[in-house]
């Protein structure tokens, strides 16, 4: 996937990483030096600030746009951002267990491929790979893509609001009949299949979902809780499909694993800006959806290429690729579009710009 701040394609990047036409990119680039043009929208500010970073390629400069304001700054006077970075690499989770060995819950709703690389990603301590006692010492490795970067925001964000908010707040409402939470989470493994749960409400009135239409929880008395931090641009009409998949593969593990019976989960979507905005949905429990989700991770764990599954990422439109670190090992073209940030010839770049001008004038033709 092409870099936000890509250096031979800025325009080409704004376009792509706003979802905007990048003829509309082009024209208001065109129209910067000699006009005073509108920027409300992100798309327009970040193209402004390729523009300066074009104009003065000499200058060891980041541009980035914050609040609707460009904000421009010396790369070796960053300090705070250094500061952060730091905290947030040493307070990373540290989970009791490999988990290379199973597909998490958490993953197995997401592309197969990916997580076929993200197991058998080469490590530099010497510890050897083992799923469930199954060598597998003949699946040869595979290193993340040199230009990735594991952005820590979303993750962190997530840990605060759980630890500072939602457990807490989970606590105080239900007492001891919050299990599985906090520091108490427990992680379920059965075969390849992994989860460990947000949380688990017992000892409930089997109405205690009545306002989301349920009139009867089951005998096991109990549901699941889920919680989630959403950007407040996503729209919710209905849970996020690999959170579904997340929680009926909870569901069955509490289930086949422990003495708790829950026929339902409860996702909590809290907005990331405004936490006081709040959007829930409820999940009943689907045994063939977790039958299929153990097959499914037994089939990513005991693949021995990743040619043996699909790039789901970019056949559902390549949304998920843009995260991923192994865009090259996987060798699917995306879009047509580069992958590195080697330039090309001024002639090409003259012919795309002279295309997309021509473009614009048949659209203004046609208005």
């Amino acid at each position: 996937m092409i870099s936000k701040y890509s250096t031979s394609y800025p325009y080409l990047a704004v376009a792509v990483h706003y979802d905007v036409s990048y003829a509309d990119v082009l024209e208001y680039a065109d129209q910067i030096p000699s006009a005073t043009l509108q920027r409300s929208q992100p798309w327009q500010l970040a193209t402004w600030a390729a523009y300066d970073r074009e104009q003065k390629p000499e200058i060891d400069l980041d541009t980035e746009i914050k609040s609707g304001i460009q904000v421009t700054y010396h790369r070796k006077f960053i300090m705070i951002k250094e500061a952060l970075n730091a905290f947030a690499l040493s307070a990373a989770k540290v989970w009791g267990y490999d988990r290379s060995n199973t597909v998490g819950a958490s993953e197995i709703g997401g592309c197969a491929r990916k997580a076929f690389y993200e197991k058998n990603r080469k490590i530099k301590t010497g510890v050897k790979f083992r799923a469930n006692r199954t060598s597998r010492e003949n699946i040869k490795r595979y290193e993340p893509d040199q230009d990735y970067v594991d952005g820590w925001g979303a993750r962190m964000r997530g840990n605060l609001i759980e630890n500072h908010l939602w457990v807490p707040a989970l606590k105080k409402r239900f007492k001891k009949n919050l299990i599985m939470a906090g520091k108490d989470q427990k992680s379920l493994f059965k075969g390849f299949l992994s989860a460990t749960p947000d949380g688990l409400v017992i000892n409930q009135p089997r109405d205690t979902l009545k306002a989301f239409g349920i009139a009867d929880i089951g005998e096991g008395r109990c549901f699941v809780v889920e919680g989630k931090s959403i950007d407040p641009r996503v729209p919710l009409a209905e849970a996020k499909s690999e959170n579904v998949y997340q929680v009926h593969c909870q569901l069955g593990l509490i289930r086949e694993c422990t003495k708790y019976r829950p026929e339902y989960a409860l996702i909590s979507y809290i907005d990331a800006s405004f936490h006081d905005s709040v959007t829930e949905f409820v999940i009943k429990f689907n045994p063939h959806i977790y039958k299929r989700a153990k097959i499914r991770a037994t089939e990513i764990k005991t693949a021995k290429s990743p040619m043996e599954l699909k790039p789901e990422g970019w056949i559902a439109g390549g949304k998920e690729c843009e995260y991923c670190a192994f865009l090259g090992p996987c060798n699917i073209a995306r879009f047509n579009l580069p992958n590195s940030e080697k330039p090309v010839d001024d002639q090409f770049k003259a012919e795309i710009i002279d295309m997309c001008r021509s473009l614009n004038e048949v659209k203004t033709t046609k208005e």
